[in-house]
């Protein structure tokens, strides 16, 4: 089920979040063209609207809501400084802890998913905010475990106590800790420009996660075997430390950084990617090959549109990009319908494309435009077959969440 979280861990990494949106440059035009061409309207973004739902926020809805809370965390048409607040809010221990509130998978959700998009709001920021609070969680996570260790003891007050703090703590540690691994790494070594500074980086997030490189990677096969044989696999601390180095090799790529060699010198896991739900097997490629791609708006369309199995990493790559990337896929969507013999057959990553535009748009301005672009005069029923599950969703007012671990 797209939903399920445990189902985003597999496929990390991460963001999750990457915000990296590129920037249109408008061509410069003569005033008299101007005042005769019409203006193209601008896609106005949902994440936008979704930010407002935090203040204030209703947890008890957080069902409905869910995927629209993490969209205004990752999307970089929020700005960065509202998506890192929003996120901070989400991860103070105290956040969760209101009456009639029933704490699931779904608040685990959201609060994980806030812990991705710090990861990458704060991959070159030393952010002490961010550590303080994370330092405090973890001192409530402390308290609950020592708790429940000695309930059958506890009298009235402390299993009182024991139920307000597990309000209060509806994560895992182990994520935390990971997470302050890479944020102390990034304290002690901020800048992340060359090869060498990326290697160092990755030493100080080990060194501060307590493993060695050895420890880690014996760890990470361990944990790729399990994944394998269980459906509700979940990772282990040492495979959540990987994938926060596996979030700094990402963004190093983004920049143009040589990872190779690094990667070479460290022996570090291949990190292969199924680009589906991070099943291990399902075609899987180098995650390396996948961060290139991810450089490009236009790759990571064309690599969807041949998908066999649905793409949930790259259409999680686009929504993190934002409205810049709508022109393209209404493009490449209708280059589709029209040339249905030159993609995949399955029609899956035209029906992830056409749930990315509900999540860029929102249901209520993605709507039409699907409606327009699936019910054309030559109309075809595979391509609005492949438009139904947006359509419906849009419908509904629902957002898809897909990769929000990565």
């Amino acid at each position: 089920m797209k939903l399920l979280i445990q189902n985003c861990w597999t496929m990390m990494l991460f963001g999750m979040l990457m915000g990296i949106s590129t920037l249109s440059i408008a061509a410069q035009s003569e005033t008299s063209l101007q005042s005769t061409q019409p203006e193209q309207k601008q896609p106005i973004p949902y994440a936008l609207r979704c930010a407002q739902l935090f203040d204030p926020i209703d947890l008890s809805k957080l069902g409905n809501n869910l995927g629209k809370l993490i969209l205004a965390m990752r999307s970089a048409d929020v700005p960065k400084e509202t998506r890192r607040q929003i996120a901070l809010r989400v991860v103070k221990v105290g956040f969760f802890d209101k009456p009639n509130v029933v704490h699931g998978e779904e608040a685990r959700a959201l609060f994980e998913a806030a812990l991705f998009a710090l990861s990458h709001l704060c991959i070159d920021t030393v952010d002490t905010e961010v550590i303080q609070v994370l330092e405090e969680y973890l001192a409530e996570a402390e308290r609950l475990s020592a708790l429940q260790q000695k309930s059958a003891e506890l009298d009235e007050s402390q299993q009182n106590e024991l139920l307000r703090i597990q309000r209060r703590v509806v994560g895992s540690p182990n994520v935390v800790r990971a997470l302050l691994a890479h944020l102390r790494a990034v304290q002690q070594s901020p800048q992340l420009r060359t090869p060498t500074d990326l290697e160092r980086r990755i030493r100080l997030t080990l060194v501060n996660a307590g493993l060695t490189l050895e420890e880690a990677r014996k760890q990470y096969n361990q944990d790729m075997e399990l994944l394998r044989s269980q459906p509700h696999w979940y990772p282990s601390y040492a495979t959540l430390v990987l994938y926060e180095i596996r979030r700094t090799l990402f963004h190093a790529v983004q920049r143009g950084i040589e990872v190779e060699p690094v990667v070479k010198a460290l022996d570090l896991p291949p990190f292969e990617e199924s680009v589906d739900v991070g099943r291990v097997g399902s075609n899987p490629r180098p995650f390396l090959e996948v961060a290139q791609i991810a450089r490009s708006p236009e790759q990571i369309v064309d690599e969807m549109l041949h998908a066999v199995i649905y793409p949930y990493l790259y259409a999680q790559l686009l929504v993190d990009r934002g409205v810049s990337v709508v022109p393209l896929i209404v493009e490449k969507l209708e280059w589709a319908r029209q040339n249905p013999d030159k993609v995949s057959q399955t029609r899956m990553g035209i029906s992830a494309l056409f749930e990315v535009l509900v999540a860029l748009l929102g249901p209520e301005e993605a709507l039409p435009t699907i409606e327009k672009i699936a019910f054309s005069k030559n109309e075809q029923e595979w391509f609005v077959r492949s438009a139904s599950k947006a359509i419906e969703q849009a419908k509904q007012g629902r957002v898809y969440m897909f990769r929000v671990g990565f």
